[in-house]
């Protein structure tokens, strides 16, 4: 398996060059990985073809960019960080979906975006990570708009949910970082904190138990998981003299309470125990040289020990927690051994043999967990388990194991498979995408692989072999093209991209002047003739079809219209043709009308006009009392079944006298014209 490795800088952006799964930014190490401010940007990303996540609305995709990683821890925090005060960066409205799996086959497992009017922070962990997989980040705005962010991924060992009581703390087993999304609870023992957090009592706490493996320092930070740079967490170091499951008699070591107050200390934001500070204890308030830093613990092999952390602020927030030091703590330690009879290669039985030691209480659980590609992918107990990998590449395998007490320590170890092509039956062909038109310098192409085992990797002209199988700005000549299975076999072949002959095309009517609401009829002929040709007119006024090469045409004034024929190869010739227009608009209405009348065009009143006249909206005709008796809609003055007004109103005829009309007419121009007048009617 290749692996497209980008280092990062600060970027002058263009259009996204991530915003496709198979393109997707590959981020080498998420041990503890952030972008800083405005590293990366959403600007000139295009729409992705992969379905909208579950909670995102329509159009999402069209702002989105692509990253991927492969984790070695059970958790994830990510972190995407957008518009925000005091921030260089720009996107709005963020939204952030997680997949595992291959971009042929993603699966979500995580979906959030940020409601219009909140902080632009989105903050979310993943706890049941599957180890060595590759896992894909998907960023974009609910706004539909395009910005700069920060992208932070961090790794821990996930830990069971926290316990507010000492009792029922959580022990731990080994010095890993984690992460802790919400403290809101004090548990059942709701007095049990004292020395300088008695006064101010449990508000939201998280217990952790542990036994130092050998003598030396410990250090730790904690830092609160909360946007507000004014939260406040508090913590107490015991000693537990009768051990690790005896809280009855615990002595504090380390005290820290410090907070709001009126000193010049600083009272906020990360605390914990850290080499170069010499206090053990930090009340509340803030006073004068308070650092929120306490002196490192210097722990003795086999004695236990205790932490709670209090979220003072009670915001419902957590924290992340990193240990440093000297000293260690006591848990078992997992280890296994990789046997391969037939050679490290797909397709052969890899035999996996826990080594793993129980240094304290028994081990209660076995979880493995042998990366991408391995049949089978996961197993429980101590084995040996044989393992058979399909495709080839770097590997990442993994143990878990719990014990009794419920420590929980993660082995990793990298497995290199070797490919196992066999039978190399891989054929390689390519098609265009965009060819290389007249006038153009560039054509894209597409690689296609035939048998063989997916997923496929591609490579041009010897470039690094890469998931997404388009190849783009390439100029005329011939290029070298190769696939590789997820066996290793290797296709080969050859593709000549060559200018596409042009086509010629000319315009011609069959009068090029006409009167307004007149017709005419618009020929197109292409050279060479080839019936596969697409024809699209624009605009589309007046046509009687706009995907044909001949159409009729009743132009509404004088118009340039412009016909594009697109051949077998996509490309594209367009010439125009303008039409002109005498716009003479005749309109007419007898000023009377007989009700007795011999001639039958005395005896009707009615709208007389040219061919300028697309329709008459309405003719309406009113009595000396303003009442209407006659109305007429959409009237097209040149059909026969237009008669105009009788003179009738209710089937009788009315007085004679003066009547009122008011008509509004619309050209084919477009213009529109309302007019009034007068007609008497005589017997």
């Amino acid at each position: 398996m290749v692996i497209l490795t980008i280092s990062f800088c600060q970027p002058m952006f263009g259009q996204a060059t991530n915003d496709e799964c198979l393109i997707a930014t590959f981020i080498d190490d998420v041990a503890d990985f952030c972008s800083g401010e405005s590293a990366f940007s959403n600007v000139g990303s295009t729409s992705s073809a992969d379905p909208v996540p579950g909670c995102w609305g329509q159009g999402y995709e069209e702002a989105d960019v692509w990253f991927s990683f492969r984790p070695r821890a059970g958790g994830l925090l990510i972190r995407l960080f957008g518009e925000r005060t005091g921030s260089s960066n720009t996107l709005d409205n963020s939204a952030l979906a997680v997949y595992t799996g291959s971009c042929f086959g993603l699966e979500e497992v995580l979906c959030s975006d940020v409601n219009e009017g909140q902080q632009d922070i989105l903050e979310r962990q993943i706890t049941d990570v599957t180890i060595g997989a590759t896992y894909h980040v998907r960023v974009s705005s609910a706004a539909l708009t395009a910005g700069t962010f920060e992208l932070c991924i961090q790794e821990f060992n996930p830990v069971p949910v926290p316990e507010s009581d000492c009792p029922t703390s959580v022990v731990l087993c080994d010095k890993s970082g984690f992460f802790i999304e919400n403290l809101n609870s004090i548990g059942d023992l709701s007095e049990e904190l004292g020395g300088c957090l008695a006064i101010g009592g449990e508000s939201a706490s998280a217990w952790y138990t542990w036994v130092a493996a050998t003598t030396g320092s410990l250090t730790f930070t904690l830092t609160p998981t909360s946007p507000d740079p004014q939260e406040d967490l508090d913590f107490v170091v015991y000693r537990l003299p009768n051990g690790v499951n005896d809280c009855s008699s615990r002595e504090i070591v380390r005290c820290m309470a410090t907070g709001e107050g009126i000193g010049d200390g600083i009272c906020f934001g990360p605390t914990g125990l850290r080499a170069g500070a010499s206090d053990i204890s930090e009340e509340a308030g803030c006073q004068d040289g308070d650092d929120s830093f306490l002196a490192p613990l210097d722990m003795v092999a086999g004695e236990s020990y205790a932490l709670v952390v209090n979220n003072f602020s009670q915001s419902g927030f957590g924290f992340t927690i990193e240990f440093g030091g000297t000293g260690e703590f006591l848990g078992p330690e997992p280890d296994f051994d990789i046997i391969a009879i037939d050679g490290f290669a797909c397709d052969q039985v890899i035999n996996f043999r826990d080594l793993s030691v129980a240094n304290t209480d028994q081990i209660a659980t076995y979880e493995w967990n042998f990366g991408e590609g391995a049949v089978p992918q996961t197993a429980t107990g101590p084995g040996p388990h044989d393992v058979i990998y399909e495709t080839f590449g770097d590997k990442l395998a993994a143990l878990t194991i719990t014990t009794e007490r419920g420590c929980q320590v993660t082995d990793i170890t990298d497995v290199s498979i070797e490919r196992c092509c066999m039978d190399n039956t891989l054929t390689v062909d390519a098609q265009l995408v965009d060819a290389l038109c007249p006038g153009e310098q560039f054509a894209d192409i597409a690689l296609i692989a035939g048998s063989g085992t997916p997923f496929y990797l591609y490579s041009v002209d010897g470039s690094p072999f890469l998931a997404n199988n388009v190849f783009t700005d390439l100029t005329e000549g011939s290029y070298n093209l190769s696939i590789e299975d997820a066996k290793g076999c290797i296709g080969t072949g050859t593709f000549e991209i060559t200018p596409v002959p042009e086509v010629t095309l000319v315009l011609t009517a069959d009068m090029d002047t006409v009167l307004l609401g007149e017709g005419t009829s618009l020929l197109g002929v292409a050279t060479p003739a080839n019936p596969s040709y697409i024809y699209r007119w624009s605009p589309d006024q007046g046509l009687s079809c706009i995907d044909c090469p001949n159409p009729d045409v009743v132009p509404p004034g004088q118009t340039t219209y412009t016909l594009t024929v697109i051949d077998e190869d996509g490309c594209e010739t367009s010439e125009d043709i303008t039409l002109f227009t005498n716009d003479i608009k005749n309109v007419y209405l007898p000023n009377a009308i007989s009700l007795n009348a011999e001639n039958a065009l005395n005896e009707r009143f009615r709208l007389f006009g040219n061919v300028a006249i697309q329709t008459v909206e309405f003719i309406n005709v009113y009595d000396r009392w303003g009442n209407l008796v006659y109305e007429e809609t959409n009237v097209d003055i040149n059909q026969p079944s237009y008669l105009g007004w009788d003179g009738t109103f209710d089937g009788e005829a009315v007085s004679p006298g003066t009547y009122v009309w008011v008509t509004k007419i619309r050209f084919f121009d477009g213009e529109e014209r309302t007019i009034a007048g007068d007609v008497m009617i005589f017997e």
